[in-house]
């Protein structure tokens, strides 16, 4: 089973990722004898139990090349805003292990303006992943169910 275990830093727990385009997307691009954007690699990925979904910045889908789908309003601090979704394969980067989980994701305007990390996994990723946190050791260990 892959499993990473990481000092919790004090943002929380922080792993490192991938993001890119998903299977069916990159399928349908070389079929098409499209380009295929190029992953991103060296992203923080912040763990949310709180958050619903990833949540990932409208600049980093854009350089991705990521189509957006529906979009959804949202109550922030600034207010309503449509939020658009988007569908993102991640790379969780385990040591020299990598486990790729393709789940919807919403753009969001300035994400990591004044942060020090890429994007979050919320829910969706936690229901395909198990995170165990230790409290006494300030670690946190991310499985795959």
């Amino acid at each position: 089973m892959h499993q990473v275990t990481h000092a919790i830093d004090a943002l929380g727990p922080l792993i490192d990722c991938e993001a890119g385009v998903t299977v069916e997307f990159e399928t349908a691009r070389r079929a098409e004898k499209k380009l295929i954007p190029k992953r991103l690699a060296h992203l923080k990925a912040l763990i949310d139990t709180g958050a619903d979904s990833v949540a990932i910045d409208t600049d980093l889908v854009i350089k991705l090349g990521l189509p957006l789908r529906s979009a959804k309003k949202s109550q922030t601090i600034d207010g309503e805003r449509y939020r658009f979704k988007c569908e993102v394969c991640l790379v969780l980067l385990f040591g020299n292990e990598k486990l790729s989980v393709e789940v919807p994701a919403y753009c969001v305007d300035n994400l990591t303006r004044d942060c020090e990390f890429d994007l979050i996994l919320g829910r969706n990723v936690l229901s395909v992943l198990e995170l165990v946190y230790d409290g006494p050791a300030n670690t946190f260990t991310l499985r795959h169910r």
